[in-house]
C-alpha cells in the first residue's frame, strides 16, 4: 500500500475510509490576485478532496500583500473580510476591500 500526503485527513466514525483533501497545483491557478484583476474572479487554491467536499471558506490571517512599488506586508488579516494598512516608505494607502469567493469544481 502507497501512502501519500495530505493536508488534512478524518475519518467518519463507522466509516473505514478516511475522507482528505490534498492542496494541488494546476494550469488554471496562480495562486495570487493582482491589481489589475480588480471585479474578476481568479483561482488561487485548487484541492483534490476525497470522501468531502467544501462548501465554505472562511478567510483568516495567512496571506500577504505586496504593494505595487515591492513593499511587503507579511501579514494581512483578511478574517475580518477586509484589509487596509498604510505603506509609508510610499506614502499611500494599501486595502484589499470587498473579498468575495466561490467554489467551483474542476
Amino acid at each position: 500500500m502507497k501512502i501519500g500526503s495530505a493536508n488534512y485527513v478524518m475519518k467518519w466514525p463507522g466509516s473505514n475510509q478516511q475522507a482528505y483533501i490534498k492542496i494541488v497545483q494546476v494550469k488554471k491557478c496562480n495562486n495570487s490576485y493582482d491589481m489589475g484583476m480588480s471585479g474578476q474572479y481568479s483561482a488561487i487554491l485548487a484541492l483534490e478532496c476525497r470522501g468531502l467536499e467544501p462548501i465554505a471558506w472562511i478567510p483568516s490571517s495567512d496571506f500577504e500583500a505586496e504593494t505595487i512599488t515591492g513593499k511587503l506586508f507579511p501579514t494581512v488579516d483578511l478574517s475580518e473580510g477586509d484589509w487596509c494598512d498604510f505603506d509609508e516608505d510610499n506614502d499611500m494607502p494599501v486595502s484589499v476591500m470587498g473579498l468575495d469567493y466561490r467554489i467551483e469544481k474542476i
